[in-house]
């Protein structure tokens, strides 16, 4: 069996390549993605075995959920019409087939702990050069007479900011684990590291300047607060957290120069909107509210129209648009806006069978967690940020989105089962 590590190790070296390309370039996380399948293709061939049985029967559950997702736009199509632009969709989404068959299918059993942390620790590295990477470009433009409003402004990442900010969200949450979680065992020169990357990772936030993004990192700085207080009962570091991560913040924020705080920007829009509700002038009700807010009441309602069965892949994005056209939202129809709301998209496209899909594999995962009382807190703030992040963005509309969600649902899945099978045997039937 000698012969078959080899195999083990070509797999493990597809995925850490793809949580390094991830957020590189998306289609540098897709061609390792093919890598990770064709690997675990072939490695189920040279053992002669179908089917992953280090798995338990709820973690099976959660990849078979992801396929049944898919499969669910797949059989929408029939109903939807225009078949070409279902089948786009579907294309779109195969991804998520792709990478829960490569787990299903072949066996995971060799897998540990310290090969899931390799997997975020590429996540992390490559996330902190990619943030080196545009500094250089931004000062290079710096220095060839660009304004610093320009430079460090909403251009600093020009790729979607709400899934770059994902990507960061989940190293600076690897980064709080390891730190609360390991700090005796971490070696000095990762845990410096780790401690020197970290206020650049949230200055990178800042600058990608997404407002879900900004609020999931602040998630993460509250869930590192609350575990040092309520498990590890570090009450001084937990408010020294506190303090210096809340001034960085905060002060980063005022002086970049050109950033622009669409944080601060939607509560205020929000609060002039609820204002206005509540009796305000005329001039106070003529301010334009945020344009999630027509998105979410447009779609809401939409969705409630066909709740059971959706439009089908092939008509929720157009009657999304004739919604926001009936409803006198120009801006929407002109932009031709999605939900910007996974879940009420998923309603949209397929109706609350997909939506329940969509729950079982975000919620499975933390009640196995929750059932073994180990990766609790990692697993947890993973799926945290990752939910978070739905209730803003249609992230399965996009390979960006795509390919962080058929990566690392499997590989809270595998740090599950490494715990069930952790001396590498495979469990009772």
């Amino acid at each position: 069996m000698k012969d078959l590590v080899w195999y083990d190790r070509l797999q493990l070296v597809a995925m850490m390549l793809m949580a390094a390309s991830m957020p590189v370039d998306f289609h540098c996380g897709l061609w390792a993605g093919v890598l990770l399948a064709v690997a675990s293709l072939v490695k189920m061939v040279a053992q002669r075995r179908v089917g992953n049985r280090s798995l338990s029967r709820p973690l099976v559950w959660t990849l078979v959920a992801i396929v049944a997702y898919w499969l669910l736009h797949l059989v929408s199509v029939a109903y939807g019409g225009q078949p070409e632009v279902g089948l786009r969709v579907v294309e779109l989404k195969a991804v998520l087939l792709l990478f829960a068959l490569s787990f299903l299918l072949s066996d995971t059993g060799y897998i540990r702990e310290h090969h899931i942390r390799w997997l975020f620790c590429s996540l992390w590295v490559s996330v902190c050069a990619v943030f080196v990477y545009h500094l250089g470009a931004a000062l290079l433009n710096l220095f060839d007479g660009a304004s610093p409003a320009s430079v460090f402004g909403m251009n600093f990442d020009k790729r979607h900011h709400a899934y770059t900010a994902l990507y960061i969200d989940v190293a600076l949450g690897f980064l709080l684990v390891e730190l609360s979680t390991r700090w005796g065992s971490l070696r000095r020169w990762l845990r410096v590291a780790m401690l020197v990357s970290a206020p650049f990772l949230v200055l990178y936030v800042l600058m990608v300047n997404s407002r879900a993004g900004v609020l999931a990192m602040w998630m993460v700085a509250l869930a590192g607060v609350l575990y040092l207080l309520l498990v590890g009962f570090r009450w001084k570091q937990a408010l020294l957290l506190a303090l210096l991560f809340s001034a960085f913040t905060l002060g980063a924020g005022q002086l970049l120069p050109g950033h622009d705080n669409r944080l601060a920007s939607t509560l205020e829009n929000v609060s002039d909107v609820v204002a206005s509700d509540d009796g305000a002038s005329d001039d106070e009700a003529d301010i334009t509210p945020d344009a999630r807010l027509d998105i979410l009441k447009s779609t809401v309602g939409l969705a409630m129209e066909r709740p059971l069965t959706g439009f089908g892949a092939s008509r929720y994005r157009a009657a999304i648009v004739q919604r926001f056209e009936d409803d006198g939202f120009d801006y929407g129809v002109k932009s031709g806006f999605n939900a910007h709301n996974q879940y009420v998209e998923t309603m949209l496209s397929v109706g609350v069978v997909g939506l329940l899909f969509l729950l079982a594999f975000l919620l499975v995962p933390i009640w196995q967690a929750w059932r073994g009382r180990r990766y609790l807190f990692p697993v947890l703030l993973l799926i945290a940020v990752f939910g978070f992040n739905l209730l803003f963005e249609s992230m399965l509309e996009r390979q960006m989105g795509l390919l962080f969600i058929c990566f690392f649902v499997p590989v809270i899945v595998l740090l599950i089962s490494t715990e069930e099978n952790k001396f590498g045997q495979y469990p009772k039937k």
